[in-house]
């Protein structure tokens, strides 16, 4: 048992929960916003793929505590992997949904707009949060197969 990996999973999870609720993004027309204001369905999945690694290491169950972090970037990922296999012919349905709700589109793609004019200081907290705990729960896996 890695009591300093358990303590990096720990606080990668931490992070990743508490980047969820601060203050994300930086508008000019809206303000701050958090990804919990802007995608809130997906955030409750994100929050369970973040106390998932914990719980497992809690349980004692090392060798799947790679499944937190892949459930979060799944999470996160999934709108892109959605939209793959659709048409670029459909504009009249991008403009619809462009209109209809702005934030969740921005945020849904979240990985194409990471942008240091746009960017608050929480959504370095929440990408510090996600790569510590993939790092973590990466090795904590690795280590309980050996």
């Amino acid at each position: 048992m890695n009591t300093k990996l358990d303590s990096l999973t720990f606080a990668g999870a931490f992070l990743l929960v508490l980047g969820c609720f601060v203050p994300m993004f930086d508008f000019r027309m809206v303000g701050t916003v958090s990804y919990y204001d802007i995608n809130n369905p997906d955030v409750y999945v994100l929050l369970v793929a973040a106390a998932l690694a914990p719980a497992l290491i809690r349980l004692r169950k090392r060798s799947l505590a790679i499944l937190g972090p892949a459930l979060a970037w799944g999470v996160l990922l999934w709108p892109m992997l959605r939209d793959m296999g659709k048409e670029d012919n459909a504009l009249m349905d991008k403009l619809k949904d462009a209109v209809s709700d702005p934030l969740r589109q921005y945020a849904g793609n979240i990985f194409e707009h990471i942008d240091a004019d746009v960017l608050a200081w929480g959504g370095y907290v929440f990408l510090a949060g996600l790569l510590l705990y993939t790092l973590a729960g990466v090795l904590v896996s690795a280590t309980a197969r050996k």
